[in-house]
C-alpha cells in the first residue's frame, strides 16, 4: 500500500562549462579594477568568484525534481522507490511491486 508520495529535488551536477565562464567573465570583470599589482589581484579574484559561481549557477540550472514513492509491504517493511515522472498513483491505494516498479493492484 502506498504509504506517502512526496516531491524530491536532486541537485544537478556541475560539468565545469560554468566554472569556465564564470572565471572568463569575472577575470574580465576583475580586470577593469585598479591599476599595477592591484589589477592583477583584482583579475584573480574576479576569476576565482565568477568560476564559484557559474559552478553554482550551471548546478542549479541542471537541477530536477524526482518522487519519492513509499510503500509499506504486506510484511510490514517500508520500500522507497524513485520515479521520474508523477506516479499515477494515490496515498493507500493498493499497489504491486514488478521490474518496472510501482503500479496499481488490478
Amino acid at each position: 500500500m502506498i504509504e506517502s508520495i512526496r516531491v524530491v529535488e536532486v541537485e544537478g551536477e556541475g560539468s565545469g562549462i560554468g566554472a569556465i565562464g564564470g572565471a572568463v567573465v569575472g577575470g574580465i570583470l576583475g580586470n577593469q579594477v585598479g591599476r599595477g599589482r592591484g589589477r592583477t589581484a583584482a583579475t584573480v579574484a574576479g576569476a576565482g568568484a565568477g568560476a564559484y559561481a557559474g559552478h553554482e549557477i550551471e548546478k542549479n540550472v541542471k537541477k530536477s525534481a524526482r518522487y519519492q514513492v513509499r510503500v509499506r509491504m504486506n510484511d510490514g517493511t517500508t520500500r522507497t522507490f524513485y520515479e521520474s515522472a508523477l506516479p499515477g498513483l494515490i496515498v493507500g491505494q493498493k499497489v504491486r511491486v514488478t521490474d518496472q516498479g510501482v503500479v496499481a493492484a488490478g
